[in-house]
């Protein structure tokens, strides 16, 4: 606690991380960027005592979810502008794109979020039954019965 609403949050590595939850900031950026709290700010709530869900921006509750899909959408009452253009296009042939696939598996587009991704599994080690050694297996060993 620095002073009202303000934090300082030290993550595992030793960095330090400066959270205002009253301007709703972090030294990481990332909490204005996505104004969704990083995981240093709903460290700083937790310790303070604030809700989580009352530093998420109003724009991604569910009220406002349900009212950007409140109106309706009305169907055009004219279409022979439409079935104009339509007979216009009707003569010209359309054909797929000149380039080929390049071979082999497409590679994943998507980037991951931060914390996302997987850390590699530390590999075990094999350890022998019967002479107890380390890097092979029962099958394996070499060593004298």
């Amino acid at each position: 606690l620095i002073a009202e609403d303000e934090y300082e949050v030290r993550n595992k590595t030793g960095g330090s991380f400066h959270v205002d939850l009253a301007k709703k900031t972090c030294s990481c950026s990332e909490f204005q960027m996505l104004a969704i709290p990083c995981s240093h700010a709903v460290a700083a709530a937790i310790k303070g005592k604030v809700s989580v869900e009352s530093l998420v921006l109003p724009a991604y509750t569910v009220g406002e979810l349900r009212s950007a899909y409140a109106g309706s959408v009305l169907p055009v009452p004219d279409t022979i502008e439409v079935t104009e253009l339509a007979s216009e296009l009707g003569g010209m042939n359309l054909y797929p794109p000149t380039t080929r696939r390049p071979p082999g598996r497409p590679k994943k587009q998507r980037f991951f979020s931060r914390g996302e991704k997987i850390m590699k599994r530390i590999r075990r080690r094999t350890l022998c039954s019967r002479c107890k050694g380390v890097g092979h297996n029962k099958a394996t060993c070499k060593e004298a019965i």
